[in-house]
């Protein structure tokens, strides 16, 4: 069944992210594989929008560096692979332990846009967007505390570079949360998260060894489901199936 994004209502900027964010995603997971064409017209129908609006998303994805824009018309995907994953992973740990470095000396500062983060996932149950999907509403308070600890560090550069690698770096987290993994994810989210922001309210320097621990250990996950057949296979896109559990 297609899906469609054009109905009367929505707005263009909410129609081009959906379609952003979905066809990012089909390039991660590898439903669009590296090599693949990808024609205005053809997407345009797929998603039952227009031109205009796919023009906008390969302009966006083109700067993410996951599609390449041909001489001759259309683009070619350009994909992911190991390499991204790991460059992606060790900027997005440089650009966070710089965050953390400054905190970790900074005489004062709120980190209530952490608490508030941690604060609604205490309060998940009773949130329509977890009850519909419990795995994308956990990756993206994941994504925002983590966001807002870097936006607390008040370094504009650091701030603007952490985000404009955000959009690969959740994907890369969606691809993590397998079936053999989404349970442990979701019951570990508050204390992985909670013991962060002790560390930062006590400045504790073992703040940069936990920010290392949880940059290797996703690298080394995104890697590993990456090469996997069914990678494309997640909670998110409601197949359980497929994926080997890890040791």
């Amino acid at each position: 069944m297609k899906a469609t994004y054009s109905k009367a209502g929505i707005d263009k900027d909410s129609v081009t992210k959906r379609v952003l964010i979905e066809l990012r995603r089909k390039i991660i997971q590898g439903v669009y594989p590296s090599g693949s064409r990808l024609l205005e017209t053809e997407l345009a129908a797929a998603f039952e929008t227009s031109r205009g609006t796919i023009r906008n998303t390969m302009q966006e994805l083109s700067g993410e560096g996951l599609v390449e824009f041909l001489d001759s018309g259309g683009c070619v995907v350009i994909g992911i692979n190991e390499k991204i994953v790991r460059d992606t992973y060790h900027f997005r740990g440089l650009l966070e332990t710089e965050a953390a470095n400054i905190l970790l000396s900074a005489s004062d500062f709120s980190y209530t846009g952490m608490m508030s983060v941690l604060d609604q996932y205490l309060m998940r149950k009773e949130n329509q967007l977890f009850q519909s999907n419990p795995y994308e509403y956990c990756v993206d308070l994941d994504m925002q505390f983590h966001q807002a600890m870097v936006a607390t560090a008040q370094n504009r550069p650091i701030y603007r570079a952490w985000c404009s690698i955000a959009p690969v770096a959740k994907e890369l987290l969606i691809m993590n949360v397998t079936p053999a993994y989404w349970e442990a994810y979701i019951d570990r989210f508050y204390s992985r998260h909670k013991k962060m922001l002790d560390y930062i309210i006590l400045r504790d320097p073992k703040l940069l060894d936990e920010i290392k621990q949880q940059t290797n250990t996703g690298m080394e996950m995104s890697v590993y489901n990456l090469q996997q057949p069914h990678r494309a296979e997640t909670p998110l896109n409601g197949n359980q199936s497929g994926v080997p559990e890890k040791n």
